[in-house]
């Protein structure tokens, strides 16, 4: 009985045993598992950590690169170059593009070539500010006469006068002055008036079968339309006359025969579209790869048109690059630039301080922009006459000014007006202090002088930003 006993508690014992070993090893499993959870998490979230470190070490890069660019003016020439942050290292390649665009690529990483290593690619493009976004642009007043054409916004600070004829496919805006519109014109967009024409009263009329295919707004500049008089915001539409959008005044709506589409609404106080200024243009040599000067910045010189129009004349009046055409006084329409005849055969860029005539002028070539700054002050008491090439203007372009799709032309006159006559074809922007258009010109806003070099607050900035996958 004794011995039964024993061998019983020997049994046990080792039962015992069994389970223990048992359970050791269960808990050294799950210890090793959880160490293997642990130390996975652990490199998880290491990785995590790197990737994202290695984002701000390429961005590092980026602003790296930009400084050097700013330092250099804007004409830095493509470059390689690498760097370190206590994060990490980066290398970039600066890519210097026409028209004075850059791409940046920065390739930045942490750890890179070891374990646990993270690396980023950023490409980053940079590009003049947009600064013209219409067809035209008066810092007075837009007048045509006599059935052009105008694919494109206009805008007048004061006010819009289109003539019989006259097409805009794009929105008309008068921001402190009225719209007049013709018979027969057409705005296939919105007509937007701040002011009025005092006699007869009115801020927006449409004469006889004209048409607005938007909405028509007559809004006024006063706060809250504070002193203002509703008998002088009146939108008056004639027989045959057509507005397919709403209709909203500060003043009464006099339907003679005309159609309105939308809804109206009289005597309701809208706030006008603020006046904008013209886009400063700063001239900077190291914007272009190179500059002909006649006369210079800081020099004007008494020779400086002469000489130009010899320049000209010995290249068959073909013309290409960057001009700077200073004249001495006097400055007049008997010294000015005469571009007759002279074919543009590359991206042109031509400032001067003079009137600029043109007649004839043509292309020949594949995607050119023509860049005409003229700086030319008319003298005080005289008047622009688009009739009369001798008259004041800053601009006189015309008999068949006929620039095809492949040039975009930007004309910028800060403080004379423009006036283009007979049969001319451009595509690009005509910004200026007033501007006149006569018979039969067709002008097509092209969004290649959106970001002309020159212009604006900064020299460049950030247009795009994308990652490039590894």
């Amino acid at each position: 009985m004794i011995d039964l006993f024993a061998r019983i508690r020997r049994d046990e014992q080792g039962v015992a045993m069994m389970i223990a070993v048992t359970l050791s090893f269960v808990v050294a499993m799950l210890a090793a598992l959880m160490f293997s959870v642990a130390t996975h998490t652990d490199q998880a979230t290491a990785r995590g950590r790197h990737f994202t470190q290695a984002l701000h070490v390429t961005e590092s890069g980026i602003e790296h690169a930009i400084a050097k660019i700013e330092e250099a003016d804007g004409a830095l020439p493509s470059t390689t170059f690498s760097g370190e942050t206590e994060l990490g290292d980066y290398d970039v390649t600066i890519t210097r593009l026409p028209r004075n665009r850059y791409t940046i690529t920065s390739t930045g990483g942490v750890r890179r070539g070891r374990v646990l290593g993270a690396e980023r690619t950023i490409q980053v493009t940079l590009e003049p500010p947009l600064s013209f976004e219409k067809a035209l642009f008066s810092y007075t007043t837009v007048e045509t006469k006599n059935n052009d054409i105008i694919d494109g916004d206009v805008w007048g600070n004061h006010n819009v006068i289109l003539a019989s004829g006259t097409q805009v496919y794009g929105s008309v805006v008068a921001a402190t002055g009225y719209v007049d519109l013709g018979g027969g014109s057409i705005v296939d967009g919105d007509v937007i008036s701040g002011g009025f024409n005092p006699s007869p009263a009115f801020a927006i009329r449409l004469a006889a079968n004209a048409q607005v295919g938007g909405d028509a707004t007559a809004s006024v500049v006063s706060v809250a339309c504070v002193g203002a008089d509703n008998a002088d915001y009146k939108i008056l539409l004639n027989t045959g006359s057509l507005i397919g959008g709403n209709v909203k005044t500060f003043g009464t709506v006099n339907n003679s025969g005309g159609i309105i589409g939308g809804t109206i609404s009289q005597n309701v106080c809208t706030q006008a579209e603020p006046s904008e200024p013209l886009p400063e243009y700063t001239f900077n040599e190291s914007n272009y790869d190179s500059v002909t000067y006649f006369g210079t910045p800081s020099l004007a010189s008494l020779t400086a048109v002469t000489e130009f129009q010899t320049y000209l004349t010995a290249t068959g009046n073909q013309l290409s690059g960057a001009f700077y055409i200073n004249q001495a006084d006097p400055v007049n329409q008997g010294t000015r630039i005469d571009l007759t005849n002279t074919v543009i055969t590359g991206d042109t860029t031509l400032i001067t301080n003079t009137p600029v005539f043109t007649n004839g002028t043509t292309d020949n070539g594949s995607d050119i922009i023509f860049t005409l700054i003229s700086t030319y002050d008319p003298p005080a008491g005289t008047s622009c006459d688009v009739n009369y090439d001798l008259s004041e203007c800053s601009f006189h372009l015309k008999n068949n000014f006929s620039t095809t799709g492949t040039t975009a032309v930007l004309v910028h006159s800060p403080y004379g007006p423009v006036a283009i006559k007979n049969n001319a074809e451009m595509f690009g922007a005509i910004f200026a202090d007033s501007i006149q258009v006569k018979n039969n010109q067709t002008m097509s806003y092209d969004d290649r002088v959106g970001r002309v070099v020159g212009f604006g607050e900064v020299t460049l900035e950030i247009t795009g930003w994308r990652e490039i996958p590894s």
